[in-house]
């Protein structure tokens, strides 16, 4: 029996996987992998962009924009191809009211890349409240009316402001638009800690209340804008 060479068998196996073609693949770049805001103050809206770049053969498709919630805004318009060396500029906009110290966001792309399909861009910042309660809620939720509750507030602002308390007050019912019948209030002095005035509000509930489906609210008038 005729049995074929085996080096040439080999050489015939090297010459097929020369001429097999290599299929064109897109692949993703997202710059700046992270977007550093630094110190902020609270309330302060920013705008950022991202650029997202095929750096690959094939064409890439970038199906989707996604941010991890509503405080950040991505999005793309409908469903956008890049050929090899194209880009495409994405909107980002990240909101940092009612937050407070590191915060921590994510805004991830979704592409048809095979070998990364979602891409995760950071959003960092460090959110300075100049003005801010701690706690920013009390919650009565297992307090009965056989219970006693008993809770101080604290206002905590920035020392170069000059905190004043003019007036402090309990508003209920159902509008919160009466004083409250439900807790009493005690004010305190406002005194210097570090860098920050600070007053205390010691909040007592009235013997004898059900603090059940309610929603009270403490405000405080000052000399702050």
């Amino acid at each position: 029996m005729y049995r074929f060479p085996r080096h040439l068998a080999l050489a015939g196996l090297a010459a097929l996987a020369l001429a097999a073609p290599a299929w064109a693949a897109p692949k993703v770049q997202v710059e700046p992998a992270a977007i550093e805001l630094g110190t902020i103050l609270e309330g302060n809206e920013f705008e950022r962009y991202l650029t997202v770049t095929n750096v690959g053969d094939g064409v890439l498709v970038v199906e989707d924009v996604k941010a991890s919630c509503g405080c950040t805004a991505a999005g793309i318009e409908g469903t956008v191809e890049l050929k090899g060396g194209e880009s495409k500029e994405v909107r980002i906009t990240f909101n940092s009211r009612n937050m407070d110290g590191d915060v921590r966001k994510k805004v991830t792309v979704f592409t048809n890349d095979p070998d990364e399909g979602s891409k995760i861009v950071e959003i960092l910042a460090n959110v300075h409240q100049p003005v801010r309660w701690q706690p920013r809620y009390l919650n009565l939720d297992r307090v009965g009316h056989r219970d006693e509750y008993e809770q101080t507030v604290t206002l905590q602002a920035d020392a170069e402001l000059g905190l004043e308390v003019k007036d402090a007050f309990i508003l209920g019912g159902r509008l919160n638009d009466k004083p409250s019948r439900m807790f009493e209030l005690e004010t305190g002095e406002v005194r210097r800690d570090g860098e920050r005035d600070v007053v205390d509000f010691r909040v007592r509930m009235l013997p004898d209340q059900n603090p059940q489906r309610l929603s009270e609210t403490l405000i405080v008038v000052t000399n702050l804008p």
